[in-house]
């Protein structure tokens, strides 16, 4: 191979990918020009060298460089100290420093975490499994022989790590040999099980269920309870009512899903005699199901933005949403730097959301602390997907700066953002807090209930499903709507925003038969 020209091939792509040692099967793809399943091709018959970082395949620039100038595998020993470095393919923990733009700081596998590589001389793919670490600190790894391909071995990697998480969701979950426990007590025992391994939020969605539970069946003994009990108690709650009716499908489905878990566990601890939980059916709710088409109308659009008008906070708000179609915590967490004011374009980098500690005795969650945080579906393989750069109108540029020139014009606020290091963000309530999405929602919908609209039917979530809807009625493709959604599942943005009514259907069909009338076979369609 010719070293020089390997030497320029790797300053052009270091220098295309701006220094990165490390690419993604995307930048790969970018750079060659192909897709990633051509680069997945390539990697799984081994023309080209590649590595697995958790689930992330990663290139190095070197090896591309090779590959590009037709080598074939590389003999690091021949190379020259500038081109050459480690040679094993199977990348021991995460890379430290810039990969995909950013520095991210990468935490230590953990038990049952693993990757898979390339075995060259035995000539097949393999899985390093981590086993944690020994006595002296130093990790243990179990190497396993996978298969023929890298979808093979990675596939084997995650039903090991499935096991692996299963065995460790049972191990923390002590027996209960109680058997006239309650189903109250045994509950607790079951959420406080899972709040050991799952988000505090996550938890909090099957505390809130449990409420339910516990208030029909809390004093049951858990031995006696039968599946006709349990099916009885969720058709009774099918026809129970709150302050606005009754309960959604999603409540139903969150009950039955934690009715199910804590009859698998009873069953597994030998307080019950059988697991029952699938011969449980789900029922419907009662609830009368909302206008599929949730788009907004142009004059409903107008009549929202002459309420808000006079609060410069709400306008700016609202128009940023019309515009963006931004999630209501992505929204709140844009700051003036993210703004280009000249281009009229906005960075979507960021969301405002919040963590808080939960009380499961008294089924209930600790003060909520606010929180800046990575954007939803973000990880650090499509970083650059999720994040997004998107335009606006003149007038909602406008109406950013006029609300700009209200905080400057109350040096109270100014001095209490400066305390709180927020100058920087837009939305921050007097105090120069940054507050969570569900302020700035209630202060929006108190201010259009006193000007006569209902707020539900304008929340803010409304103006996502009309961006979303405007998108595709305007000939935009599923694909591309995703990604100015800051969504990576297309089947979302067509099954839940993708809103259209009867009308839009008969006109497509109206459209469709036109174009293909004609001649012999029928007329035109007026």
């Amino acid at each position: 191979m010719d070293r020089n020209l390997i030497q320029a091939t790797l300053e052009k792509i270091e220098e295309t990918i701006k220094g990165r040692k490390l690419l993604s099967l995307e930048d790969v793809a970018n750079y060659v020009g192909v897709s990633t399943v051509v680069v997945e091709k390539l990697i799984s018959s081994g023309k080209l060298d590649s590595m697995s970082v958790g689930n992330d395949t990663l290139v190095r620039s070197l090896d591309l460089a090779v590959f590009l100038c037709g080598g074939d595998k590389i003999n690091e020993e021949k190379m020259p100290k500038s081109l050459a470095s480690s040679g094993n393919q199977r990348y021991n923990g995460y890379p430290q420093g810039n990969i995909y733009g950013e520095v991210y700081m990468m935490p230590k596998k953990e038990k049952g975490e693993g990757s898979v590589y390339f075995d060259k001389k035995k000539n097949i793919w393999c899985i390093a499994l981590s086993n944690g670490t020994n006595e002296e600190g130093k990790r243990n790894r179990k190497v396993i022989q996978a298969g023929s391909s890298r979808k093979e071995a990675e596939k084997k990697l995650k039903q090991l790590i499935k096991e692996k998480e299963a065995m460790k969701d049972k191990a923390s979950v002590k027996k209960y040999v109680n058997k006239n426990m309650s189903v109250r007590e045994f509950l607790n025992k079951v959420l406080e099980a899972r709040a050991k391994i799952k988000k505090p939020r996550s938890v909090m969605c099957y505390i809130l269920a449990g409420r339910h539970i516990e208030a029909d069946m809390g004093n049951e003994c858990i031995s006696e309870i039968d599946k006709e009990s349990c099916q009885e108690f969720l058709y009774k709650f099918t026809n129970k009512k709150h302050k606005n009716g009754f309960y959604a499908q999603s409540v139903i489905h969150k009950l039955y899903n934690l009715l199910q878990i804590m009859i698998r566990e009873a069953e597994e601890q030998e307080l019950l005699l059988k697991d029952f939980s699938k011969k449980i059916k789900e029922p419907k709710s009662n609830k009368l199901k909302e206008d599929p088409y949730k788009a907004l109308t142009e004059q409903e659009i107008e009549e929202v933005l002459e309420v808000v008008k006079d609060s410069k906070i709400l306008n700016a708000l609202v128009r940023i949403h019309i515009d963006t179609g931004v999630r209501p915590g992505e929204s709140i967490a844009i700051r003036f730097s993210d703004i280009n004011f000249k281009n009229k374009t906005v960075d979507i980098n960021k969301a405002i959301s919040y963590e808080h500690d939960i009380d499961i005795e008294n089924k209930c969650e600790s003060k909520r602390r606010v929180i800046v945080k990575g954007l939803k579906n973000e990880t650090e393989k499509n970083v650059n997907i999720v994040h997004r750069t998107l335009v606006m109108q003149d007038s909602t540029i406008d109406a950013i700066l006029d609300w700009k020139k209200e905080i400057e014009s109350n040096s109270k606020m100014v001095e209490n953002k400066r305390k709180n290091k927020t100058t920087d963000y837009i939305f921050t309530g007097l105090d120069g807090k940054l507050k969570q999405g569900e302020h700035y929602s209630q202060k929006y919908k108190d201010y259009i209930r006193k000007n006569g609209l209902v707020d539900k039917q304008y929340n803010f979530y409304k103006f996502r499903h009309t961006f979303c809807t405007n998108l595709i009625k305007s000939g935009v493709d599923p694909k591309t709507a995703a990604l100015m959604m800051g969504d990576t599942d297309l089947t979302m943005v067509m099954t839940i925003y993708n809103n259209v009514n009867g009308e839009d259907v008969t006109n497509a069909s109206r459209e469709y038969i036109s174009k293909k009338a004609g001649g012999s076979r029928g007329k035109k369609v007026a």
